[in-house]
Parts: structure tokens; C-alpha cells; sequence
């Protein structure tokens, strides 16, 4: 789709909300600045601004009242301690295009890896109201209002870290949400796959643990505009994990792609049970997979590329089509297409022969939680619980169990019969070689 021999390090899209001939899909590059595409204008790609310079994060904010007139555009430079004065967040708005206003203070001189925004959309003025948020691979989130610095909007735990940003726009009189994702830095026992969302534009925020332990972390997230419950979160070592509640559950997918980290999903606007998962396979090869009903089965669309891995996704409503634009590491951007309707949605369900861990009740709980779990046939079970951290808590279970349901009660006590301290805490369910995990949290 353009912009060959260049990796892409980013990608942002226009807000459905704005005018078909207006919307535009922007760039950066690793080595030569941003780049911006109008669907709306032959004229191919425009090199913007930055020439000859890294960029490491782009963002779109589309302002205006009924359909946007006007987006800006937001580029991320990466730090440098050899030029200290350099600015590291400016924006451009287009049109008119005047030209980039550097945009950092208040930002500490970490690389931003991600920035997203909500539309400013119903209002009588021309500057956005509503916040733009950026992350750098740490555990502070920042936000930042017009004619005002960035601030910070949320600091989570010192162990965590944050390396993505996914908002979904405001809809049906409901206030904008946005997700933050990534994982947990050693010395913690697991590498947890972590979260935190927000569902007042940045004011409060609450943190999650996917229960997803091991040596997993996200590296992006995204869910279908017609359907925002539905979520999915594309992690490393081949593994893209779903909620259907709105991030409280996750489940791991049927994919296994090996050693490939997600870096990039595009859920149909239409279909939230159709997505396209894009990655990097070992250290550069090309990973594409396409799933249409709800990731049970996969498609691997990557079979006889020699493209290099992907680094980036976003998609979009065309005509009849659902696009979806990624870009790559050496070789700029490709566009997939495929219908928007037409395609079977299977009911999800749990089938008597499967290993199922139900969610616990109540949750949260005091002074304790009932945790149902099934599996599929006789063989050796464990379940336990763990802390935020990955420490054991309590063996609930640890022997050869029938094939069939199973209840087991928890008091919120550790093995040596001492009461556990409120917070988050994580049910671990293993069978044979199977492992499933919740979240459960205990308030005192």
C-alpha cells in the first residue's frame, strides 16, 4: 500500500465519525518521519514532517461539531541524550497544515510508545476538549488536555509496566473507555499479563490481572466498534486471549503461533467474532492469521510471505470490505481485504467434554468464594491460588480427579491458615497439561 523499503513503527486511522473525504490514515517510520495518507485525494502518500528522523509513536485527534473538520495529528520522537533539547510529542493540524507544534512539557524523557485519543465531537468550538493519553513502557500513563501540559493520569505498580493504549469512542450517551496494557517486570515469580481501564476519559482507573501467568505480556489490544465488550489482547509466544464481559474474564484463544509477539489486532466494525492478528515470528518473519468465529479456529495468512513482521494494525469500514492496514518492519504497508458480512457466527458455549474454570461466586468476595471447574477426563488436577505477584497462596487441590464438575470453597486463608489480605488474587486451574486462569478479588 505505499512507503516501501521503510519500517513502520506506527499506524493511526481516522475516527469513524469523521467525513469519508477527510478521513486519512498516518504513518511513522522508523528512519524517515511521518507520512500521511487522505482516502479521500489521489495523491498518494505526503511525507509531513521529520524527515531523516525516527518516529516512534503517531496519533490521531478528529475535532470538530457533527462530522470532524479538522484532525490533529500527534508524532512521537524517540529520546536521545545526545540532542537533550529536542522535543519528544508534537502535533500538526490537518487541514490547514501549518506546521508541527512541539507538545512534551510535563512528559519525563522517556520514549512515548503509544498515543491514542477520544473525539472531540458536539461542541460549538475548534479545540479539542477531550484528553489525548501516551504511555512510554512504564507504569505511568499521562494525559494531556489542550492549552495545558501532560499530566500523569495513572501510576500503577512499581512491578508493572505499560506499553499499550486502546480507546473505544463514546457511545449511546456512554462515556469513552480506554485500555492500558502490558505486563509485570522481574522479580516477580510469573510475568503477568496486566491491564488497566478507565471509563471516565483517564480520571479513575482500576487495574486488572488477566490471570494469564507464565511469561506472557500484551503488546496490543482491540475490540469490534459495534460491540466494545467483546475484547481480544495479542501477547508474545503466540497467544491471543479474548474476554466477552468487558476485560473482567480472559481466556486464551485456540491460536498457537509459536514464538510470534502480536503487535497488531483489527477487529470487523460488524462482526466482533472476526478479527485479523498480526505479529513478528522469531525475530523478524512475517505473522498474519485470521479468525471468524470468535479465535476457535485460525486461518494463517501468512503462508509463502516473504514480507518482514508486522509491527502495527489498524482497520476500517470500506465500501463492502473490512481493510486492514499493517505496516512491517523493512517493507512499509500492505492492506487486507475482506467482506464485511456474510460470515457464520458460531454460539459459544461449554461443551460437557471440555475443561471449563466458571467464574467464582460471589466476586469480590468476604470471607469466602465458591470455584466451580470441570474437566473433560479423569486425570492429575491442580488448583490453586496465587497472588498478584505469582506467590502460591493456597493448594485448593492437588490430586486424580473423575471426569465431571467440581466445587471447591476458598476462605481467603494461606496454607498456613493465616487470612489473606484484601486485593486481587488469581485461581489457577491445571489439567494434565492444560492450565486455565481467573481473576478474583477479596475485600475486606
Amino acid at each position: 500500500f505505499g512507503i516501501n523499503d521503510l519500517g513502520i513503527t506506527s499506524l493511526a486511522i481516522s475516527s469513524p465519525d469523521v467525513a469519508q473525504e477527510n478521513r486519512i490514515l498516518v504513518a511513522g517510520t522508523d528512519s524517515n518521519g511521518v507520512y500521511l495518507y487522505c482516502f479521500g485525494m489521489d495523491c498518494g502518500w505526503q511525507q509531513i514532517g521529520f524527515a531523516g528522523v525516527p518516529v516512534s509513536a503517531v496519533g490521531i485527534q478528529s475535532v470538530g461539531a457533527g462530522p470532524a473538520d479538522w484532525q490533529r495529528i500527534y508524532a512521537a520522537l524517540p529520546a536521545d541524550s545526545s540532542r537533550p533539547d529536542s522535543g519528544l510529542v508534537y502535533y500538526y493540524d490537518y487541514p490547514p497544515g501549518f506546521g508541527w507544534v512541539r507538545a512534551d512539557s510535563g512528559l519525563n524523557r522517556d520514549s512515548v510508545k503509544t498515543i491514542t485519543s477520544f473525539t472531540a465531537i458536539g461542541y460549538g468550538g475548534h479545540e479539542p476538549h477531550q484528553p489525548v493519553f501516551c504511555c512510554a513502557e512504564t507504569n505511568v500513563i499521562f494525559q494531556k488536555y489542550p492549552e495545558s501540559d501532560w499530566a500523569v493520569s495513572w501510576q500503577g505498580d512499581s512491578i508493572n509496566f505499560y506499553r499499550v493504549l486502546y480507546n473505544t469512542q463514546p457511545r449511546s450517551g456512554m462515556q469513552g473507555v480506554i485500555w492500558a496494557g502490558g505486563g509485570t517486570i522481574p522479580p516477580a515469580l510469573w510475568s503477568f499479563v496486566i491491564f488497566a481501564f478507565s471509563s471516565d476519559y483517564g480520571q479513575s482507573w482500576n487495574p486488572i490481572s488477566a490471570g494469564i501467568g507464565e511469561i506472557y505480556s500484551c503488546y496490543s489490544i482491540a475490540s469490534s466498534i459495534g460491540n466494545s465488550d467483546t475484547l481480544y489482547a495479542g501477547l508474545n509466544y503466540g497467544a491471543i486471549i479474548k474476554s466477552c464481559d468487558a476485560g473482567n474474564q480472559w481466556e486464551k484463544t485456540e491460536l498457537d503461533a509459536g514464538n510470534t509477539t502480536f503487535y497488531g489486532l483489527a477487529v470487523n466494525p460488524q462482526n466482533p467474532d472476526h478479527l485479523i492478528a498480526g505479529g513478528v515470528a522469531d525475530s523478524n518473519g512475517f505473522a498474519l492469521y485470521e479468525s471468524r468465529d470468535g479465535g476457535q479456529t485460525w486461518a494463517d495468512l501468512g503462508v509463502d510471505c516473504d514480507l518482514s513482521g508486522i509491527t502495527c494494525m489498524v482497520g476500517r469500514e470500506e465500501d463492502q470490505n473490512f481493510a486492514v492496514y499493517f505496516g512491517t518492519q523493512r517493507k512499509g504497508i500492505y492492506v487486507y481485504r475482506t467482506p464485511l458480512t456474510g460470515i457464520e457466527r458460531r454460539p459459544s458455549a461449554h461443551l460437557p467434554g471440555q475443561t471449563v474454570l466458571y467464574p467464582n461466586y460471589p466476586n469480590p468476595f468476604n470471607p469466602q468464594t465458591t470455584i466451580v471447574f470441570q474437566n473433560e477426563r479423569k486425570d492429575d488436577v491442580s488448583l490453586a491460588i496465587y497472588d498478584i505477584n505469582g506467590r502460591k497462596v493456597r493448594q485448593l487441590v492437588h490430586a486424580a480427579l473423575p471426569a465431571g464438575k467440581h466445587i471447591q470453597m476458598w476462605d481467603g486463608r494461606d496454607d498456613a491458615g493465616n487470612l489473606s489480605a484484601s486485593g486481587i488474587y488469581i485461581v489457577s486451574l491445571k489439567v494434565g497439561r492444560e492450565k486455565l486462569m481467573r481473576k478474583i478479588i477479596l475485600e475486606k
